[in-house]
């Protein structure tokens, strides 16, 4: 048997990046397990050094800070395209930021879905379903000789979501009983005692705003958060406004969302081209 003391030699060093601090991820939101047999990096938010030696990339979820160095970091690497571990729609999103870096060639996209287990090399990885303020989140388990990593990626426990997909609390009791030798751990205020609500209950007070405005509403939001967006057309949509879309970003997540079928195309929604001439009492 490996020594599993190994994890805690190997991780201690690892550099903990915006602590208390949200939205400082995007200057270090990564982890990168430098394991004897194979190197892997969780999310990307920056490009370390220490990163360039990954041999896989796995994505927890399509938030820039996760995302948004890999088009940077494939431009370093050579040869075959490096495997990238990812839900639909972390990689939907992906696939747009690396089109417009021109190195979608440079990535092996390996969808995976929360539940599926993978093998990489030595590694057999499990994945599992968490909620987050974007869809498709997912924790990672990775097995190595050394020990179980459980690495969380960021989640919140929203016992109603909006897309009924809750964090996934019996999987994560079946890792504990397994046995887990380091976890990785990220939940906004997690230090807080108490609990967060939930992202249902947004959506009320959005359509008593909207139904009172008495001309146009502009929403500003993560171009990400599908469920807000969501939630904002059909408060339009019991108000008989039609949504008008800003933004690359925000065209490009709410298109792949559809696509998906995260999100449902309806006559109130419209691209911004469309609305010359309309009334602003009608428009958010």
């Amino acid at each position: 048997m490996a020594d599993k003391s190994f994890l805690v030699q190997k991780f201690a060093k690892l550099p903990l990046n915006a602590v208390h601090v949200v939205g400082y991820s995007v200057a270090g939101e990564e982890t990168v397990c430098q394991i004897p047999e194979l190197n892997v990096c969780f999310d990307i938010g920056r490009c370390p050094h220490f990163a360039l030696t990954s041999d896989i990339v796995c994505i927890t979820h399509g938030h820039m800070d996760h995302i948004g160095a890999l088009p940077y970091l494939l431009r370093e690497f050579d040869g075959d395209p490096i495997p990238v571990y990812g839900t639909a729609f972390t990689l939907a999103l992906l696939e747009g930021q690396l089109e417009e870096h021109q190195v979608r060639d440079r990535a092996e996209f390996r969808q995976v879905t929360p539940g599926e287990a993978a093998v990489a090399g030595p590694f057999s990885m499990r994945f599992l379903r968490v909620t987050h303020s974007i869809p498709d989140g997912m924790a990672v388990v990775i097995e190595t000789p050394y020990g179980s990593i459980l690495h969380t990626g960021d989640f919140k426990i929203d016992q109603t979501p909006l897309d009924g997909r809750a964090t996934d609390l019996h999987a994560l009791a079946e890792e504990a009983g397994r046995g887990v030798h380091l976890l990785m751990s990220d939940s906004t205020n997690a230090e807080e005692s108490g609990y967060t609500d939930s992202e249902r209950s947004v959506g009320p007070v959005l359509q008593d705003i909207i139904s009172r405005a008495p001309q146009l509403v502009v929403v500003a939001c993560f171009s990400s958060h599908i469920h807000r967006i969501q939630q904002v057309v059909n408060a339009a949509r019991s108000d008989e406004r039609v949504v008008a879309f800003l933004g690359r970003s925000m065209l490009q997540s709410v298109e792949a969302a559809r696509e998906l079928g995260i999100e449902w195309r309806s006559s109130a929604e419209t691209l911004a081209e469309t609305i010359a001439g309309a009334r602003a009492q009608g428009l958010i």
